[in-house]
């Protein structure tokens, strides 16, 4: 069964392939014809029926001419070589405007290093990381001739360290060694922010930003020291604790009975005789 429609297919497309060949050769002969009557000759009839050209004959020696269509004019030709509108009525070039007067948008133009350059560092300067461009001033600027680097901008917190305060240690780089929260002497002040303290514990000295220190009140009667605020470098005495407003009463030396509170911060123990 299936050998027999292989079959009728194939002599179905070879009969399509013959009358395909017999309407391309009666054309053919038809475009011979018509060439033959626009051109007639002494021996040649100046007209030939259609019925009666059934096959090609050449009545004489006379070469066959062909009338082929005139090339289109120049302007033709320039009018078909105009890019066709696209859907939003712009033509191919992307310059052409819109058929409802909006013009739609340009494609984007490749950009050069420089810009490309420009563009990133001013996505980065964004960002805070340094430019590309060098330079560490403002706007990608770099710094005069002759000088180093920006210095680094002022700390904005007070400097509180004197030599003689008793702190703690809060740094947490410091919990390896076992120094976190440990209690020490300061015995000296670099900088204005650095403190080489000495821990009471083990005796080892370590330094320390004021950052990573915590003033450390002293029991009642004690000595203290005001370290910020309007009064810091005053000396006087602890008096009390108010645990509910976290502040601490103090006795400041001096002419006459002076009484403060003071937040915890502002006021750290000192050793006697110390500043």
């Amino acid at each position: 069964m299936a050998q027999e429609l292989l079959e009728k297919k194939r002599l179905k497309r070879e009969r399509a392939e013959l009358e395909e060949s017999e309407r391309h050769n009666k054309a053919l002969e038809a475009q011979v014809a018509r060439a033959r009557a626009s051109q007639p000759g002494e021996d040649q009839p100046a007209t030939m029926s259609s019925e009666g050209a059934t096959d090609l004959q050449r009545l004489d020696d006379a070469p066959v001419a062909f009338a082929l269509a005139a090339p289109a004019r120049q302007s033709e030709a320039r009018a078909q070589a105009q890019p066709l509108p696209l859907a939003f009525g712009e033509d191919a070039t992307g310059r052409g405007p819109r058929a409802d007067g909006i013009r739609a948008a340009a494609p984007p133009q490749k950009r050069s290093k420089l810009e490309e350059l420009m563009a990133k560092d001013k996505l980065a300067k964004a960002h805070g990381a340094p430019s590309r461009l060098g330079g560490t001033g403002s706007a990608g600027q770099p710094p005069p001739r002759g000088q180093g680097p920006a210095a680094p901008p002022p700390r904005k917190t007070e400097a509180w360290l004197v030599e003689g305060l008793t702190v703690k240690v809060m740094s947490p780089g410091l919990k390896a060694h076992g120094y976190y929260k440990e209690k020490g002497l300061v015995l000296r002040v670099l900088d204005k922010y650095i403190g080489e303290v000495e821990l009471f514990s083990s005796g080892d000295i370590v330094r320390v930003d004021q950052e990573e220190l915590e003033s450390v009140i002293p029991t009642p009667g004690g000595s203290v020291l005001v370290v910020r605020g309007r009064l810091a470098g005053r000396r006087g005495l602890l008096v009390r604790i108010d645990t509910s407003a976290f502040q601490a009463e103090v006795e400041l030396e001096g002419e006459g009975r002076e009484v403060r509170f003071f937040e915890y911060e502002d006021i750290c123990k000192i050793t006697s005789g110390t500043t």
